[in-house]
């Protein structure tokens, strides 16, 4: 707010200045910053960009660029708080940024970003389109492709008397994919048909030692990618495994891991050292803070080891941690090529 006078100036006298008044100048016009940028589902050749809604913005602003490019491709005029990306290059970097758009001003573009496509991957386990020619696996992490609407990935899981409930969680989705678990003999044990990109988890805690057990990876929804892997990691266990991320344990003493090879270069393995079962949380932080990778982990008692694809990732220092409710480690990752 302002006061203000006015006198009048004549030849030969000037006048007392009026009665004090005042105005108030109008708030200068402001225009919110997009936040909580995330960039998911993240593909070979697409990547979406979303972020929260901005309070007072008419539409939004998009550019991106690969990291070794100087100039921008831009969007305007985006109504949603997301954006498409295809056409994209795999296995390369891109910048991002994002702006609001107001009634009466716009705000500045958010920081430069960047996210990495995947690099395509190889489906080493065809032909398993039926349970006959399910491929047998162990307790791990494997990668696998859905090549087609029709396309079917069976596998094969023998337990052991020490180990024998099992559990299996598909994650790192390209698409709405499903799994189901059956007997030898093609009984239905369990199923997860979330929708979109989700993880699906299926376990059988009643197992019989020595068994045999098939896993199913399909798709009801009629997509498929023949560039984008999805991430199946089969556990198996003495203690009774659960449906969700919570550890298994409450009384584990630690936690305690190595990686190797250090220096990596697109796969680096987490080999785990415990007293007890638990389920931990595995992420990637680069120096900055900013987290570029995240995987759920089941350590299993005595040792575990856990497959890291890291091909999507820069050359550079990173931080690996594994955590859960109780404790965390942390380890340095020199990814080099």
């Amino acid at each position: 707010a302002y006061n203000y006078q006015i006198a009048a100036v004549c030849p030969t006298a000037t006048s007392a200045y009026s009665a004090a008044a005042n105005f108030t100048t109008s708030a200068a016009a402001t225009c919110g910053v997009p936040t909580s940028i995330v960039v998911s589902p993240l593909l070979s050749t697409s990547a979406t960009v979303s972020w929260a809604a901005v309070s007072g913005a008419v539409s939004y602003k998009l550019q991106y660029k690969k990291s070794s490019s100087t100039t921008w491709t831009s969007f305007t005029g985006l109504t949603t708080t997301n954006k498409a990306l295809t056409g994209l290059t795999a296995g390369t970097v891109y910048n991002y940024q994002v702006a609001t758009v107001c009634a009466s001003a716009s705000s500045a573009y958010t920081t430069s970003a960047s996210f990495t496509t995947r690099a395509t991957c190889t489906d080493t386990y065809e032909s398993n389109n039926t349970l006959a020619t399910a491929k047998t696996l162990t307790a791990g992490t494997i990668r696998g492709l859905i090549s087609s609407s029709t396309d079917q990935d069976w596998f094969k899981v023998v337990t052991t008397a020490t180990a024998k409930n099992i559990r299996a969680t598909l994650s790192n989705l390209p698409a709405n994919y499903d799994i189901a678990l059956y007997t030898a003999a093609g009984t239905l044990l369990s199923s997860s048909l979330n929708t979109g990109i989700a993880n699906e988890i299926v376990k059988y805690n009643t197992a019989t030692t020595g068994a045999t057990y098939y896993i199913k990876v399909y798709t009801t929804a009629g997509v498929s990618s023949t560039l984008d892997c999805y991430t199946l990691l089969i556990e198996t266990s003495a203690n009774n495994l659960r449906e969700s991320a919570a550890r298994m344990s409450d009384s584990a003493s630690e936690i305690d891991f190595n990686l190797y090879p250090n220096p990596a270069n697109d796969e680096v393995i987490l080999n785990f050292f415990t007293e007890n079962s638990f389920r931990t949380d595995v992420t990637i932080h680069d120096l900055t803070g900013r987290l570029v990778a995240k995987q759920e982990a089941f350590i299993s008692i005595n040792e575990h080891k856990l497959l890291l694809d890291i091909a999507n990732l820069d050359n550079g220092l990173y931080i690996v941690t594994a955590k859960n409710s109780m404790m965390q480690k942390s380890s340095k990752l020199l990814i080099q090529r």
